[in-house]
């Protein structure tokens, strides 16, 4: 084949994918093993820490860890073992870094950030650009959540991209994915990096145009 798209839907990609994918011209994504917060965000905090202000406390994996529990209770159903009874962990903002608790620091599938959220008005704000090659889009999202998803969205429009998040997408070496990141109170700051990203149902016909423009991105990039 011409190329090959790094499209395992894990935090940490097995090194027999990355043995695979090596073998074609173009491996979209090669140089993207590990999502997981601890790798990819800059705003990660410990017990000594001097942050006085809000902490966020999520999962290390990326999607909360939902695609690496999925295969591990397919595991244990072919195994004939119990199923895991861990869940994919929730979000959770803290006013302060004492008041997260030792079995937070005790869990190496959690992590602890500087809560760093944009405001418009009373709304949170955040900004998605996904991209493919040469072709991106930007959008900023608001909702009344303190957490924005899809699916409590009120308000979007288009977004510029800071240099600072361009300059996150040359260290973590992404061809292809979708970054969340705001314009906090320091400034441009990363939530998250993802190499999978999902089809966004409320807004068909952005996806329907993102599809034709990343096919002919990667097109692009082979030609090259």
């Amino acid at each position: 084949g011409d190329a090959a798209i790094l499209h395992a839907d894990l935090s940490l990609i097995p090194q027999d994918y990355l043995d695979l994918a090596a073998r074609y011209p173009l491996a979209v994504n090669l140089r993207v093993r590990d999502i997981r917060k601890r790798h990819v965000s800059r705003n990660l905090l410990d017990p000594g820490s001097d942050w006085r202000g809000p902490v966020l406390v999520k999962s290390d994996l990326n999607s909360r860890g939902g695609p690496e529990l999925l295969l591990a209770r397919r595991a244990a159903r072919q195994a004939g073992r119990p199923l895991p009874e861990t869940r994919p962990a929730d979000y959770t903002v803290l006013d302060c870094l004492a008041q997260v608790p030792q079995s937070v620091w005790a869990d190496p599938t959690l992590v602890v950030e500087r809560y760093l959220p944009e405001k418009r008005g009373p709304l949170n704000v955040m900004r998605v650009w996904s991209f493919m090659g040469d072709y991106e889009r930007c959008t900023w999202y608001s909702s009344p959540e303190t957490i924005v998803k899809g699916r409590n969205i009120v308000e979007f429009g288009p977004s510029e991209i800071p240099d600072e998040i361009r300059a996150e997408r040359d260290r973590l070496g992404f061809d292809y994915g979708k970054f969340d990141f705001a314009i906090g109170p320091e400034g441009p700051v990363l939530y998250d990096a993802n190499r999978t990203p999902a089809y966004l149902h409320s807004r068909p016909d952005l996806m329907r145009h993102a599809g034709e423009a990343m096919s002919a991105a990667l097109i692009r990039m082979i030609r090259a």
